[in-house]
């Protein structure tokens, strides 16, 4: 180096610029194919920079004035949710009795609680199943006909219970 300065000393103005500028340009093609070369080993800006000295503006630099395209690091992949049929709720094997009581006219408050879950999540297990609980009146609910005789035999055990003198019998 100091061969260098002695010989630039003594050259004139003209001859040292021209001397430079030609140094320049061989730092410059050394520093060009050391940054291609690990460019091809598929190093990251971070290592170049790392590996040269320079600063990772003045790589990025070199990259685009000589179009070279730097690899891209593979990103992993992300799995997503399977999409398809929701899981089962644990509601559905009361689907039935869920809909015989919102159809006998039980309040949903009541119902949710005890199925031991929120209106809210009750509501979206209607949604799912496609029941519409305000379609539904306790009045076009009929329980199952008893038959007349029957009725006419409990009438007739009642009647034998409850006398005149019994009052507890009246009671019922």
């Amino acid at each position: 180096m100091s061969t260098l300065i002695f010989i630039l000393r003594n050259l004139t103005i003209l001859q040292s610029k021209t001397i430079v500028l030609v140094m320049a340009r061989l730092i410059d093609e050394e520093l060009r194919t050391q940054i291609k070369a690990l460019i091809d080993e598929g190093k990251d800006v971070n290592a170049i920079a790392e590996a040269t000295g320079k600063t990772k503006a003045t790589i990025y630099n070199y990259i685009r004035r000589n179009d070279w395209k730097l690899q891209k690091k593979e990103k992993p992949v992300v799995k997503k949710k399977p999409r398809g049929r929701p899981a089962k709720s644990h509601l559905d094997p009361y689907l039935a009795e869920i809909t015989r009581r919102v159809q006998i006219g039980i309040p949903i408050n009541t119902i949710a609680g005890q199925c031991d879950v929120s209106r809210q999540t009750l509501y979206t297990f209607f949604e799912k199943h496609n029941i519409d609980p305000n379609s539904f009146h306790p009045e076009d609910y009929k329980l199952p006909e008893i038959e007349a005789e029957t009725v006419k035999e409990e009438k007739g055990k009642l009647e034998e219970v409850m006398t005149p003198q019994d009052e507890t019998a009246t009671k019922i």
